[in-house]
């Protein structure tokens, strides 16, 4: 709320010369006890003027814009932003993460960018921040803009990948981080089994890295991860990813059931059959050796039979490749068919039919004989 008093406001902040809680009166008294630090008005008022912000006078807190790392004793420069809900000038005060501050100077116009240097002394991870204020209240404090001084760590990595699988399969697991300086990073993978990855890279700043590990006993392993850039500076360890393993084998190699010989343009049908010895479902990857595929089905019981319909393009010798794998992704080895398409003897007598009526001559001559 504003009050004035002759066009003239009277104070510094008018709050303090009345604040008005109701809604229900008509008369205000106003003298040198509503604050201490206001100016003690004589003379006749000729003129009264109170304004009412529809949302309050909510003041807007700075945006800060500026660099995210740097090194010691160096100058960096941040942009600070401020608007104010009633066009009100500004003032800012800054703190800059390192137990210094930037006490409140101004006044700035709203959305004036005001260009503010700083330097650390020392490496480390610091957060600024900063508020605003205009004649009647300040506001909040803003977002965090961190700063890196000197070469940061490494971000903790994450680990993605199965957490329960079987004993003698081979697994992927992924890491990631970041660094905030972008440097290039190293990745160490302890798979709590007596092995680890060792220190492996580098790699790019964000940058996702594939691993493989087997595991050859049943249990729950804790894995774990760290990463390093190219200055050495390490992160700490990741939270533990538990995977379980349990016993297992592989499916059998699945048999195919299905013609030796084919025609061109038609459909034929083959069954695939897989046992696994531990009752696990199996699912099936079949390759039609003319360069297309049928990636992993739908898991099957063990021991049922996978139907699938395949038809070729083109006459020719292919062959059809299926293995097998269970829940715990344990693969069977390959099995082979051998399917042949062959020519079209229909289409050889038409061609020979053809050439006979280019050259009835050979009609004759065939009759001799």
């Amino acid at each position: 709320m504003e009050i004035y008093i002759d066009d003239e406001m009277e104070g510094n902040r008018t709050k303090w010369l009345c604040e008005v809680i109701n809604t229900d009166f008509n008369k205000v008294k106003m003298g040198r006890r509503a604050q201490s630090g206001t100016k003690f008005f004589e003379g006749i008022i000729d003129e009264f003027k109170i304004i009412k912000y529809p949302n309050g006078n909510e003041q807007d807190p700075p945006e800060i814009i500026g660099p995210y790392s740097g090194y010691p004793q160096v100058e960096y420069e941040f942009t600070f932003t401020t608007e104010d809900p009633e066009g009100d000038e500004t003032y800012l005060f800054i703190d800059w993460g390192d137990t210094t501050f930037t006490d409140w100077f101004g006044p700035f116009t709203p959305g004036e960018e005001v260009v503010v240097s700083h330097k650390w002394s020392q490496e480390g991870a610091y957060e600024i921040i900063a508020k605003s204020k205009d004649y009647w209240d300040d506001s909040r404090w803003s977002d965090v803009h961190n700063m890196g001084i000197g070469n940061v760590n490494p971000d903790i990595p994450k680990i993605n990948g199965p957490t329960i699988g079987g004993t003698g399969t081979l697994y992927q697991y992924e890491l990631y981080t970041t660094d905030p300086d972008g440097d290039d990073v190293y990745y160490f993978m302890d798979w709590d089994d007596g092995d680890n990855s060792g220190w492996i890279g580098p790699f790019a700043s964000g940058e996702s890295v594939k691993l493989n590990h087997t595991w050859t006993s049943q249990g729950s392993y804790y894995l774990k991860a760290k990463a390093k850039d190219i200055y050495n500076a390490e992160s700490s360890w990741s939270d533990s990813f538990v995977v379980t393993i349990v016993e297992n084998d592989p499916p059998t190699n699945p048999t195919i059931d299905g013609p030796n010989k084919a025609k061109v343009g038609v459909l034929h049908t083959f069954i695939f059959t897989s046992t696994d010895s531990d009752g696990d479902d199996v699912s099936y990857y079949i390759d039609w050796g003319d360069d297309t595929t049928t990636s992993w089905s739908s898991f099957q019981s063990s021991g049922s039979d996978y139907i699938e319909d395949h038809e070729w393009k083109k006459q020719g010798k292919y062959t059809i490749e299926a293995k097998a794998k269970d829940i715990y992704n344990a693969e069977s080895d390959w099995t082979q068919l051998e399917v042949e398409i062959p020519r079209n003897r229909a289409i050889y007598l038409s061609l020979f039919n053809r050439i006979l009526e280019l050259f009835p001559i050979i009609i004759r001559v065939l009759n001799i004989f």
